[in-house]
């Protein structure tokens, strides 16, 4: 089967055949495409980052708990030594 057949490949699409030798032909089409899909990807990490949904995330909140954690205790600890003076 020639590329420009008309038979049910998906090949027989001419703008899929474009696409497919536009980014053979021109790399600067394809670094754009990577580009592209790489900002997605950031931005859905992004968007399941705000939502609490990611590893980080949860990373992070563990280690604010234990810094308030922390200064609450170090805070007591000082209004104990105060009154205790």
């Amino acid at each position: 089967m020639s590329l420009g057949s008309t038979t049910g490949s998906c090949l027989a699409c001419p703008f899929l055949v474009a696409l497919y030798t536009d980014s053979i032909d021109n790399p600067e089409l394809l670094i754009f495409r990577e580009a592209s899909a790489q900002k997605q990807a950031s931005e859905h990490y992004a968007k399941m980052h705000a939502a609490g949904k990611t590893d980080q995330f949860k990373k992070d909140m563990e280690r604010l708990r234990e810094v308030k954690q922390r200064r609450e205790k170090e805070a007591a600890e000082r209004k104990a030594k105060d009154e205790g003076e």
